[in-house]
């Protein structure tokens, strides 16, 4: 039994087109669902024309019964009907022209009718044009061609991940993310505009966004908007997801020695670099105190873990950030996608849902989590607390001093 209402107009309510694709529905949803996070109506009417919309099956059930008007095929564009082959009436001609006129015409019904066989393509075609119908190649003067021999195309770098997936790069520019992007990594620790590749002159250089977890060459964080020059052999990460650059034409690296089989290799970015000194300056990733954004708190005041920037993880495996030990919270239950200046909540496919102000969250779809703002995951109730920043404990410090 359907679940929608045939006369309620779902493409109107999300804003597209009857004819929109699935990318351009779940941008539009995003879009919209941040709009009118807290008007519960809209984020309920929202909410139901993207799951009917955003499941292709239900979608073709719902248009097969909606009786919404849908926009017809302009019948003027359909070309006319042929018309019939005749010889043209030459007014005042005379009977020697009436005839020649009237013979090119059977001349060319008789071509039009002559079907040959393509020597490049194979396939069958007319020679009334001289021309293939399908590749367009002269027809006149083929005998004896067999084929034509492909066209040597140019070898371009290529990604590598840990399972052996290559990803080609293109001449230009390649953008990297997690939502529509030319090297399309679906990871949710990956920034939906993550990072661009751009390829020239057989240079492959690689640039940071602004992205959340930040872009590694080789165990280095990049610097944001700052595009490096990469080598054969880098190992990129972006987020949790880690592939390594082969370049064509680079030496190849011998799997049992690590030594590389030609006697050069390309040189490593001086961008990339660091000396000795600064090696033991600098501290360790793990030595360096994250600044704390939030504070994900429970109601009855148990819980309190602090959040930096970056990919937070809620379920009840141990194996997450935040680990909540309810049988009703799936092992992956939930994400907090943590920024300086906002904080996303996603569930990530859970059994029993999460629910933001008692509306359900769509599974896979990041929606905005204002402060103080409750949050049912299983059986538990929870809330987002702002942290203070160095400015305000300063400033209430100075303050109390004052008194």
């Amino acid at each position: 039994m359907s679940t929608f209402d045939p006369h309620e107009d779902l493409y109107a309510i999300l804003e597209v087109p009857p004819d929109a694709s699935e990318e351009l529905i779940r941008e539009q949803y995003r879009k919209l669902v941040q709009q009118y996070m807290w008007d519960r109506e809209k984020f309920a009417r929202l909410n139901h024309a993207f799951e009917v919309l955003g499941d292709p099956k239900r979608r073709a059930e719902y248009d097969m019964q909606a009786a919404i008007p849908r926009p017809r095929p302009d019948l003027s564009t359909l070309s006319a009907p042929p018309e019939p082959d005749v010889a043209p009436t030459v007014i005042g001609a005379k009977p020697e022209e009436l005839l020649a006129t009237q013979q090119i015409a059977d001349l060319q019904r008789t071509r039009m009718g002559v079907r040959v066989t393509c020597p490049v393509c194979k396939t069958e075609t007319s020679a009334v044009d001289g021309y293939c119908e399908e590749c367009g190649f002269a027809l006149a003067g083929a005998e004896g061609v067999q084929e034509i021999p492909p066209l040597e195309m140019p070898e371009l770098p290529t990604l590598v991940d840990a399972q052996g997936n290559t990803v080609t790069l293109r001449p230009g520019v390649n953008t990297v993310g997690r939502l529509n992007a030319d090297v399309l990594l679906p990871d949710p620790s990956v920034s939906r505009s993550h990072a661009r590749f751009t390829v020239e002159n057989g240079v492959v250089a690689l640039e940071d966004v602004g992205s959340t977890n930040g872009t590694f060459v080789n165990g280095q964080k990049l610097t944001p908007q700052t595009p490096v020059t990469l080598s054969n052999g880098a190992e990129i990460t972006f987020g949790g997801m880690k592939l390594t650059l082969r370049l064509p034409g680079a030496p190849v690296a011998d799997q049992a020695t690590g030594e590389s089989v030609a006697a050069t290799s390309a040189p490593v970015p001086p961008t990339l670099s660091v000396s000795a000194d600064e090696a033991e300056n600098e501290p360790a990733p793990a030595d360096k105190e994250a600044e704390v954004v939030a504070y994900w708190c429970s109601e009855d005041g148990i819980m309190r873990v602090p959040l930096s920037p970056g990919m937070h993880t809620i379920g009840r495996r141990p194996s997450n950030h935040i680990v909540i030990a309810d049988p009703y919270v799936s092992g992956n239950h939930a994400i907090l996608l943590v920024e300086p200046d906002v904080v996303n909540i996603e569930d990530v496919g859970s059994t029993n849902g999460t629910l933001v102000d008692d509306t359900r969250l769509i599974a896979h779809v990041a929606a905005p989590l204002p402060f103080g703002v409750k949050v049912q995951i299983g059986q538990g109730t929870y809330y987002l607390e702002k942290a203070e920043s160095a400015e305000e404990i300063a400033g209430e410090e100075v303050s109390a001093d004052a008194e």
